[in-house]
């Protein structure tokens, strides 16, 4: 490339200006020796003096004076021997830039201007740091940015999904649904899930029977030893908030086998413990894991049989989806109410299992075996409920069929009726019986009475709830599944002081009272069940009519 030459007059006035600018960079050094601003000027080879602008910032506002606008005026050592050509830093290619472009050069470098701050680091040295405008920020480009332009697009958003594209079975007869399936694959696969609920439920009570061994073994008070039994239930309480909705997703079968197979594990870590706060966390964690096949085998169930025939086997559908929606239905009167009735009947289960080894073993002065064979006395009262059941139950698919095939929630609840008024004189039949001069035959009748009354209302409740709030219906029989663990967490807690200190008498009428108070409960939904569902958007979906 062919260098242009210089006249005499302009090549005094450039070394004039490049003089100066080498001043004014020697003295910035100095002032301010920082690597980074000698790296950043390092990288450029002599810029033109003219379109150079270094401003510099300290605690004063006023701006400092440019760089160049003083290069006119500041003179310098003339070096005429130096030549031009010769000098490395110098590269413009005989190129000198007109006064129009040092105007715009000046108007560029003022935008994307070097400041120098005086913030020090931690090495007490000054940093030279670079002033980035607003407008060059990422953040205020995004929040620039007119809206509407990003939004997500799809061709088929708008599109609704029609049934041809949902993954389902082939129609009402495939063979492959579960209510299709042979009658004797039903049954044994109904064997199958209530024997794994089965062992789930009896580690709940069989530890109720050593309390007393626990206490001794590990040094602690007997009301302490009672924790065993309410931490177990405290963990069937929140586990069904985990395994109900992972069974919608990954089926039944894993969200059951996995946790119970974990609760194996836990059960032998009780077995083992060599503490009583080792026996209190394993106690807690088997019944997370084992609450599993307690909430999913209602799914089972639900899903192997049609209404029709699912009151006479279990209608107890945990798998749900949400835990606030449990909430807001607890805030209905029908689920409030049905599921404290639920509730307390369920609490009152579990208090016997302190309350039988009190009347038969230390009133009555049975052995520690025998006096826990009263137990048996619920189970026969059990069987005489779910008769009932099964009976009412043939009654309500009369009416469901006249219906229209559609649910008829207030049909449930003949049962629970009955139950109520069994259950709260059951009670106080153990109560004022239980005594050495009354033949121990009287207690077991009251127990009888207590299941009966129990298992009537117990699955009564559970049917109301499923028909009341149908798609909810989910979310129903968990909030009466967590407000039922809450009851049967704290029961056994007060049996034992309760019935040292007032007696086995006085203490159960209390809690008959309470169960007579609860009696209205299934004959008022009975008569205005109806119009409450009518008026909740929880239920009105049940409301055919």
């Amino acid at each position: 490339m062919t260098r242009r030459m210089y006249n005499n007059g302009e090549k005094q006035e450039h070394r004039k200006n490049r003089t100066t600018y080498r001043l004014v960079h020697v003295i910035l050094i100095f002032t301010f020796p920082v690597k980074g601003f000698k790296q950043s000027h390092s990288r450029h080879k002599m810029p033109n003096p003219a379109t150079t602008n270094h401003e510099t910032t300290d605690d004063s506002p006023e701006p400092k004076p440019d760089v160049e606008s003083d290069l006119g005026a500041h003179t310098g050592t003339d070096d005429d021997d130096d030549d031009d050509s010769s000098d490395p830093d110098y590269d413009h290619d005989g190129y000198r830039p007109s006064r129009l472009e040092m105007r715009q050069a000046r108007t560029r470098s003022r935008s994307n201007s070097i400041h120098v701050s005086t913030r020090a680091n931690a090495s007490g040295r000054l940093d030279l740091t670079r002033t980035i405008s607003r407008r060059e920020t990422i953040l205020s480009r995004i929040r620039s940015r007119p809206p509407g332009i990003y939004q997500f697009t799809h061709p088929l958003s708008h599109i609704p999904t029609s049934k041809d594209q949902l993954v389902d079975f082939d129609g009402p007869d495939d063979p492959y649904r579960p209510m299709n399936w042979p009658m004797h694959k039903k049954v044994v696969t109904t064997m199958l899930y209530g024997l794994v609920t089965m062992t789930a439920t009896w580690a709940s009570s069989c530890y109720s029977a050593g309390t007393r061994q626990v206490a001794e073994e590990f040094g602690v008070g007997l009301q302490v030893a009672v924790l065993g039994t309410s931490l177990f239930l405290v963990g069937f309480g929140i586990g069904p908030l985990l395994w109900a909705p992972l069974s919608e997703v990954y089926g039944r079968r894993v969200a059951v086998f996995v946790p119970m197979f974990i609760a194996i594990c836990f059960s032998f870590g009780s077995a083992t413990a060599k503490d009583f706060q080792t026996l209190m966390i394993t106690r807690f964690f088997c019944a997370f894991f084992a609450s599993a096949p307690v909430t999913n085998t209602g799914g089972v169930l639900g899903d192997l049989y049609s209404p029709t025939q699912r009151g006479i086997v279990s209608v107890v559908e945990l798998a749900k989806k949400f835990l606030v929606r449990p909430v807001q239905l607890l805030c209905t009167p029908i689920c409030f109410l049905v599921a404290l009735y639920a509730s307390f009947c369920y609490g009152i289960l579990y208090m016997q299992l302190g309350a039988i080894p009190i009347i038969f073993g230390e009133i009555l002065g049975w052995s520690p075996v025998v006096s826990t064979m009263p137990f048996l006395c619920i189970l026969i009262g059990a069987i005489f409920g779910c008769c009932v059941n099964v009976y009412n139950q043939t009654l309500y698919n009369k009416v469901f069929h006249a219906c229209g095939n559609h649910a008829v929630p207030e049909s449930r609840l003949p049962p629970m009726m009955v139950g109520s008024v069994v259950f709260a004189a059951g009670q106080f039949v153990i109560g004022w019986t239980a005594r050495p001069d009354i033949h121990w035959i009287a207690p077991c009748i009251g127990l009888v009475m207590l299941g009966t009354g129990f298992f009537t209302i117990f699955q009564a409740a559970l049917n109301y709830l499923v028909d009341t709030f149908t798609m909810y219906a989910a979310s129903a029989v968990a909030a009466n599944t967590f407000l039922r663990s809450c009851f049967a967490c704290a029961f056994p807690l007060v049996v034992t002081p309760m019935y040292h200190n007032i007696g086995v008498g006085p203490a159960s009428s209390i809690t008959g009272g309470f169960a007579a108070l609860l009696i209205p409960v299934p004959f008022v939904f009975y008569t205005y069940g109806k119009r409450i569902r009518a008026r909740s958007k929880w239920s009105k979906g049940s409301v055919y009519d």
